[in-house]
């Protein structure tokens, strides 16, 4: 079918709205893009548009109409800007300085340094030419779904991302570019992370949360970056480097709110000591490797630590449970005023128990229990404050249980049910 007879076809006068709304998109799809011929043709799909179009065809319809409307927008750009130079991306080229030579319906002429050069309007590159088309179409009410569709279509998925914002819309494109567009992004995210690119990091995650603020995987990798740059800071506080760690802390405030926790986390870091040799809980193993603890037939088995000077009134450890029965638990333990004090995790069902034994009576008391997200491997760290026992797994405070405690002592760690493997022990002394 010629250009001529698919115009002809397209301005024809519809007897039935459905049916012709299909064959007139069909015909629209397979022309050239010829401006006006192609952006007259769709406007005469936007008259018939409504209700009764089936959502196959009316998506498809709004895919033309992206196209059209930016495309036009792009013709009368590049007609204004006849005669003059102009930053572009050429098809296979890095971006140059080039001279518009001659804009005609299909096809923009330029000159560069190799010569003079012809593309169709569909061959430039498409995040370039929404950029350059935006000020002729940026009056739309649906501006950001335009902008979004023409990009997806392109398969310019992060971009479309971007594009659509908070726009609402069932369509598949849509539906495809935020999926892919999010993936695209926490994986920026994840690199800048990995690679302490803090402030990249953070832009990606404000690019993300402009379309899906409160998505869980965005949610995750801001905890993530949160972590990490919390793990840096307080490296630079236990090696006494200041000035790097409060550059981390002021980071931290300028670009995320109700971290104050995570801060004080890191002000504390330095009154912390690790323990990592076995020996220091009458055990055998090497320095640096995990301590394990295997109760066996007694069930339950402690180790507490030996020769290491100071009071405390925090501890901290990971714990990790690999083969082990699915009744197995183990944390920190300590003396307290009123008796031995616990901090479980429990396997089956991740639990967080605090409970006091009386070694009178040999009578419990449970002071809290909280369920935690489910992971290979828990990090909890108990600390007094105020006489309370706040109690934090894998960074996170799940809870305060009044204990009147001051002081940790006779700290150590305890295994039941099932052998398991410790590491990172840590005791913070009193200030």
């Amino acid at each position: 079918m010629t250009r001529a007879a698919i115009v002809a076809l397209l301005l024809a006068l519809p007897q039935d709205p459905a049916s012709e709304f299909r064959k007139l998109v069909e015909a629209a799809e397979k022309m050239a893009c010829s401006i006006p011929e192609f952006p007259d043709a769709v406007a005469k799909l936007d008259a018939l548009a409504g209700p009764a179009i089936p959502a196959e065809w009316a998506h498809r319809h709004q895919v033309l109409r992206a196209q059209a409307i930016i495309l036009k927008s792009l013709h009368a750009h590049l007609v204004r800007q006849k005669g003059t130079s102009i930053d572009m991306p050429l098809p296979g080229a890095k971006p140059a300085s080039v001279r518009i030579l001659d804009v005609t319906k299909t096809r923009v002429k330029v000159a560069r340094a190799e010569g003079s050069q012809e593309f169709g309007f569909n061959e430039l590159d498409p995040e370039w030419s929404v950029s350059a088309a935006r000020p002729g179409f940026a009056s739309e009410t649906d501006a950001s779904l335009m902008a979004g569709l023409f990009l997806a279509k392109a398969a310019r998925w992060e971009a479309a991302f971007r594009e659509l914002g908070k726009a609402t819309s069932n369509h598949p494109l849509v539906l495809e570019a935020r999926r892919r567009g999010l993936e695209g992004l926490l994986k920026q995210v994840e690199a800048a992370t990995a690679a302490k690119r803090w402030k990249e990091a953070v832009e990606r995650l404000a690019a993300a949360g402009k379309a899906v603020a409160d998505d869980p995987s965005l949610v995750a990798a801001r905890e993530k970056l949160v972590a990490a740059i919390v793990e840096l800071a307080k490296e630079h506080s236990r090696k006494g480097d200041k000035k790097k760690m409060e550059d981390l802390i002021d980071f931290i405030v300028a670009n995320f709110t109700g971290r104050e926790d995570r801060i004080a986390e890191i002000r504390d870091e330095s009154r912390w000591i690790t323990v990592t040799d076995p020996k220091k809980f009458g055990l055998t193993g090497k320095d640096g490797q995990p301590i394990l603890l295997d109760p066996s037939d007694k069930r339950v088995l402690g180790a507490y630590v030996r020769d290491v000077p100071g009071k405390f009134d925090g501890i901290s450890l990971r714990i990790r449970f690999t083969k082990t029965s699915k009744e197995s638990h183990g944390g920190p333990i300590w003396m307290g005023r009123d008796g031995r004090i616990h901090a479980w995790m429990i396997r089956d069902d991740p639990m967080l128990t605090i409970a006091r034994l009386d070694e009178k009576t040999l009578k419990w008391t449970i002071l809290g229990e909280n369920k935690v997200e489910e992971s290979e491997t828990y990090e909890i760290q108990a600390v007094l404050d105020k006489g309370a026992v706040a109690i934090s797994v894998n960074g996170r405070e799940i809870g305060r249980y009044d204990a009147g405690e001051t002081e940790i002592a006779s700290p150590g760690l305890q295994a039941s049910h099932g052998r398991l493997t410790f590491d990172r022990f840590r005791l913070r002394k009193k200030s």
